[in-house]
This record gives C-alpha cells, sequence and structure tokens, in this order.
C-alpha cells in the first residue's frame, strides 16, 4: 500500500507534534512532502515540501523550529518550500523582511 504525500506530511506533522498544537492547520492543508534527500556524510536531511501559499513569517519560524527540535538527534535539517499558488502581501514581505534584517522604505 503506497502513501500519499499528503499523507507523509500529515505523519510529519504528527511526528513533530504540530497537530493542533499552533492553530495554523489550514495553512498546510493540501501539503505534501515531495522528496526528502538525506545527506549521509554531513547529516543533513533537506525536506522538499509543497505548499499552496507562503507561509506567513511567524509560522514558517515555528514549523522551522520544531522540524529541528524533532529531529535533533538524528540529523541538521533543511527545508526546501514549493509554493502552487504564492501570494505576496505587503504584510508577509515586511514580517520576512523584518526578521531578516532588511529595511524597506
Amino acid at each position: 500500500m503506497e502513501t500519499n504525500k499528503q499523507d507523509l506530511f500529515k505523519k510529519l506533522l504528527r511526528q513533530i507534534n504540530w497537530e493542533n498544537k499552533h492553530g495554523f492547520e489550514e495553512v498546510f492543508t493540501n501539503a505534501e512532502i515531495q522528496k526528502v534527500e538525506v545527506h549521509v556524510e554531513s547529516k543533513v536531511w533537506n525536506f522538499h515540501l509543497q505548499i499552496e501559499d507562503i507561509l506567513p513569517y511567524e509560522v514558517f519560524y515555528q514549523f522551522y523550529q520544531q522540524l529541528q527540535l524533532a529531529f535533533k538527534d538524528i540529523a541538521k535539517v533543511d527545508i526546501t518550500l514549493h509554493t502552487k499558488n504564492p501570494i505576496i502581501t505587503n504584510q508577509k514581505l515586511g514580517d520576512y523582511c523584518m526578521q531578516s534584517g532588511i529595511q524597506s522604505s
């Protein structure tokens, strides 16, 4: 029985204790794990995730932190996000810029 990519993503959410914890489940509707690149020598796992839209910065940050925490004894983790229908808003852009130290005028 083959597990589909959305089921794999839901399993990942359970594994990192994300489900029903943060109140952001709607942003992960239809999210999928596209692939996981495992770099054996450097012990880095890169999760390629497909999501509908650009995540709000707070959701991205919390998700990434939770993912790192859950896998800390196994490997360093990175994520590559692929968006199906990215919508860039001033709010999202401003939040990401503020966190990266970029000043907008």
